[in-house]
């Protein structure tokens, strides 16, 4: 009786994990030969495949979108796909980009239905933004966008946009003192956002990792610093695994002997809580989306 049992639980468990076997293999195979700008979402990978669409493609190599991009685009696909997610019903919020500092649109931000066709999109001429870029649904029907500022990436641009594409808010964040680089754009509650970083001094040698909570107004509900201090590699970052929906501090695992290149990963909770940087979140204004 109790090795049926065994046996039960045992294929019980692998009918779970089977999925997550399959998305973890799917990088080293060929399910994804042509797609470039890789993005992971909670139901598979957006990229630009053959550099001619914007496709999903599930974790079980099914294509589930497959949304033509010159007609649409243009130019403006020149810099690649910057940031994607999903919104929730099946389509996806994507941002494309320019790869050249230049006066003409440098954002270009669409929302696509589950059908492929554009629902809405948004233009951002403002030159003063560039580096990582990261997109999360707001779970009411909005999105927000986050990306840092290239000016030795001294804060991050925040802005939340309603379900017909109207921008409700846009928010400067800074780490007083300190470079501060987001890395993971997640949905937080009732149209807010989570957003995890680093905020880091190699000179002063501060290297924290950030959370952040931003409410639905683009207020600062609450904010934890873990210190990675004992592994001071500068080019630390932290990505999210979909299927765990882990946050994961990633590292050069022998940095402090030799400086090598092998990575480890490290799920974020179990960095140890440290003394918060000043956090300034403070209003953008509208003038200039």
């Amino acid at each position: 009786m109790r090795r049926s049992m065994c046996i039960c639980l045992t294929a019980i468990l692998l009918a779970m994990f089977c999925p997550a076997a399959q998305a973890s293999e799917m990088t080293a195979t060929d399910a994804l030969p042509n797609l470039r700008y890789l993005t992971p979402l909670e139901n598979g990978y957006a990229g630009i495949g053959d550099g001619e669409r914007l496709m999903l493609i599930s974790y079980e190599g099914e294509t589930v979108l497959s949304i033509p991009l010159d007609a649409l685009l243009g130019d403006d696909i020149n810099g690649g796909l910057s940031a994607c997610c999903g919104d929730g019903e099946g389509g996806l919020y994507a941002v494309f980009s320019r790869d050249e500092n230049t006066p003409d649109p440098l954002i270009h931000l669409f929302h696509f239905s589950n059908e492929g066709e554009i629902l809405w999109s948004a233009l951002f001429q403002q030159t003063t933004v560039w580096g990582w870029m990261h997109l999360s649904r707001d779970g009411l029907g909005g999105v927000i966008l986050a990306h840092a500022s290239w000016d030795n990436y001294k804060e991050i641009v925040i802005r939340r946009f309603s379900s017909d594409g109207e921008i409700l808010w846009k928010k400067l964040l800074r780490a007083e003192g300190l470079i501060l680089k987001p890395y993971v754009l997640r949905p937080g509650e009732g149209g807010g956002c989570m957003l995890y970083g680093t905020a880091l001094s190699k000179s002063k040698g501060i290297y924290k990792a950030v959370e952040l909570c931003i409410g639905p107004e683009g207020d600062l509900i609450h904010a934890v610093a873990r210190d990675y201090s004992f592994r001071p590699d500068y080019s630390a970052f932290l990505k999210w695994e979909p299927l765990s929906d882990e946050i994961l501090f990633v590292s050069r695992e022998n940095y402090l002997d030799t400086r090598g290149t092998e990575r480890i990963n490290v799920p974020l909770t179990e960095l140890e809580p440290c003394a918060l940087p000043e956090i300034i979140l403070s209003d953008a204004g509208l003038a200039v989306r």
